[in-house]
């Protein structure tokens, strides 16, 4: 596996989602806020009934800092407004990964997953 590829971490956030329209502003200023992020590797929303996922992928636990500095408050603002409530965050990457976020990661309960046996078909 690439070095650079064997860092990978990714965020699953599940809400509960309690109304669509007044969510989807919220959804976009996210969307918006990390397309600027270099160390992210892709990010995006998927919704099926009352679920709300967002799909996270970045290059190290450092782009993941940086990312919860932008996503957290809006995120937050998303959860105060009503449209949504948080159900789980679950972060999958290299342990070794794990200090340079979780800090921000641990105030929002999340569950750490060490990646074990895995590779990857591209390179970054």
């Amino acid at each position: 596996m690439p070095r650079r590829a064997a860092r990978i971490v990714t965020i699953q956030p599940v809400f509960t989602l309690i109304d669509q329209a007044k969510a989807e502003p919220f959804m976009k200023r996210c969307v918006d806020a990390t397309k600027g992020e270099r160390g992210c590797v892709y990010y995006g929303w998927a919704i099926r009934g009352d679920k709300l996922f967002c799909r996270e992928c970045y290059v190290d636990g450092s782009a993941v800092n940086v990312h919860l500095a932008e996503a957290v408050p809006i995120v937050g603002e998303l959860l105060e407004s009503g449209a949504a409530k948080l159900d789980s965050v679950e972060l999958h990457g290299p342990a070794a990964e794990w200090p340079k976020f979780t800090v921000a990661t641990d105030a929002l309960d999340a569950v750490y997953f060490d990646v074990d046996a895995s590779f990857a078909k591209f390179t970054m």
